[in-house]
């Protein structure tokens, strides 16, 4: 085959997967150009709803004195593994979810208002929807709008790409739209909660107060903007409180595992520790409760006007990190019971001898000691010579 033919055809298949992808893909940067499907205002939206077989949330935007959030409710059916046989091991379970949703929930509602699309496809027949996942769509994606809601069929992802199609349930319209809202939502039961305790960064506390029953102690943060420089002392003090620094970093650390559901009894629940942490805007009170599971181990939870609700907290963590607010506040710690030994039997008395076994032992001794003993044995006159 001629060279140059070769060449050729080359450059034309290159061409044509470059179309190709092209046609497939459009860049978060470029998505914006594409087609919009509903121009709306995010404060039109006011809530985002996903259902497939296994999973459905509901995503909620509301507002209360402290300001406008989002309220995130879900349903997870959990299946359990599958005999070795191949057969179903029972039935699924249900577990339901409600929490506070984070930043993340604001960030997939913004994805949605302006509704764009990478773009249409056209002329797309019935007998093609196969092609496209959306003969038998694998979700359904709601949009709550102050006018009335809108769905949308979720398709599968696209080749080549991690886009979703789409098809509106009221024109009929499909499009390539971005797959990471969709991903969001499909797994919003571990991705969309929020899980710090407050909303201010560490650099924006200016001062936090620890309680521990009716005793309380304060600490006011210093070089606070510079974090390698930043200290921690009790007011009118200038020696610095390494304890304190320690301590409240851990608190800022830590993360709820999960919202308490409503088997966590709460009126049960004590509180061991309450903790002000106050920026130059406003202030914060966390609560950090101790209780018990069902089967008797220590749990711990959170709460506060941010969390909107009761998290569970990291045992492991906590058991640790409460028994230290004793030591701040400057109470001596409560001493440790000692632990108990198990319980054992009662020593039974000591066994009795039997009398007739001791006579027989005393015959022994007595016959042994009658007998005459053997005389010694001559040396032998030629141990230690030469034959």
């Amino acid at each position: 085959m001629n060279r140059s033919v070769i060449i050729l055809a080359v450059l034309l298949a290159a061409a044509m997967l470059g179309s190709y992808f092209s046609w497939t893909y459009e860049d978060a940067g470029k998505e914006e150009k594409g087609v919009v499907l509903l121009d709306i205002e995010p404060e039109d939206l006011q809530s985002l709803k996903y259902e497939e077989e296994d999973f459905k949330i509901e995503i909620v935007s509301k507002s209360d004195k402290l300001g406008d959030y989002y309220w995130a409710e879900a349903e997870r059916k959990i299946k359990p593994p599958k005999k070795p046989n191949g057969e179903d091991a029972g039935e699924a379970t249900t577990k339901k979810f409600a929490f506070k949703a984070s930043q993340a929930a604001e960030d997939t509602f913004e994805d949605f208002a302006p509704f764009h699309a990478a773009r249409q496809l056209e002329n797309v027949s019935d007998d093609n929807l196969k092609e496209f996942g959306l003969d038998n769509p694998q979700g359904t994606l709601t949009l709550g709008l102050k006018a009335g809601p809108r769905a949308f069929d979720v398709g599968k992802e696209g080749y080549g790409h991690r886009q979703y199609y789409l098809r509106d349930q009221e024109t009929k319209a499909i499009y390539l739209f971005n797959g990471q809202p969709i991903r969001s939502l499909r797994r919003g039961d571990n991705r969309l909660p929020e899980r710090r305790l407050v909303e201010a960064e560490m650099r924006d506390v200016v001062s936090f107060t620890a309680k521990s029953g009716e005793v309380n102690a304060t600490f006011e943060q210093k070089n606070a903007s510079d974090r390698a420089k930043a200290y921690w002392v009790e007011p009118g003090q200038t020696e610095k409180n390494v304890s304190a620094k320690t301590w409240i970093e851990k608190l800022m650390r830590t993360r709820a595992t999960e919202y308490a559901g409503d088997d966590v009894k709460q009126d049960l629940l004590e509180v061991a520790a309450t903790i002000e942490v106050k920026t130059e805007k406003d202030a914060t009170t966390i609560e950090l409760l101790r209780g018990q599971k069902p089967d008797g181990q220590e749990a711990w939870y959170g709460r506060s006007a941010f969390t909107r609700g009761l998290v569970a907290l990291p045992p492991a963590i906590m058991g640790a990190l409460v028994p230290d607010v004793v030591t701040l506040v400057g109470l001596e710690p409560p001493p440790r019971e000692p632990a108990k030994p198990p319980a054992s039997a009662p020593a039974s008395a000591p066994a009795k001898p039997d009398p007739a076994l001791l006579n027989k032992l005393k015959e022994k001794a007595t016959q042994k000691a009658k007998e005459p003993a053997e005389p010694a044995k001559p040396a032998d006159p030629h141990a230690g010579h030469d034959h």
